[in-house]
């Protein structure tokens, strides 16, 4: 299905993963019967969760995110294993809003600018990892970075990776790190 790429660097300080994640969102907006901006947002989360299942220890380990904005979308899920294996589900499948002011898919137009993301990790122990934070914009790609710098004080990439999806429809891109 969709094509995940890792690769090290070889003093093992900076890790890289890149995600094709194209068939991930057909699927969804087959599955779900979608419109275009909800398959852009399911999308999006879909491919988020994959990557943040990949970074897991163990495949059994598994992630939550939920997705809980103002807009018409509703409530958007994805889960995924520690394979990077990952299902989804959106409250209401079809929004139909007119483009951004950029002539995009106007994704934060139909999850909506507040409201909250949950990141539920159950690696195994006792009892699972709650992270939440606000949502900042509705692109989704800005929200799980900003879980990241919040929730888990790490600096990632994650806006960066996930910004080709937005641009390109791909994850087809070179980064380069010094």
């Amino acid at each position: 299905m969709a094509t995940l790429v890792r690769s090290i660097s070889q003093n093992g300080s900076v890790t890289c993963t890149a995600i094709d994640s194209t068939d991930i969102a057909a699927k969804a907006e087959q599955i779900h019967k979608t419109s275009a901006t909800v398959t852009a947002a399911l999308g999006r989360l879909l491919t988020a969760a994959s990557l943040m299942g990949v970074m897991l220890k163990k495949a059994e380990n598994s992630i939550t995110l939920r997705l809980r904005g103002d807009g018409p979308a509703g409530f958007l899920i994805a889960v995924t294993d520690g394979l990077g294996n990952v299902r989804g589900d959106v409250e209401n499948p079809v929004v139909e809003i007119p483009l951004n002011g950029l002539g995009k898919l106007d994704v934060a137009g139909a999850v909506g600018r507040s409201g909250s993301l949950s990141v539920v990790k159950d690696l195994g122990l006792k009892d699972p990892y709650v992270g939440q934070v606000p949502i900042v914009s509705g692109e989704i790609a800005e929200d799980i970075t900003h879980y990241y710098a919040v929730s888990e004080q790490t600096a990632y990439i994650m806006t960066s990776l996930l910004r080709n999806v937005v641009e390109l429809g791909t994850g087809t891109a070179e980064y380069a790190f010094e």
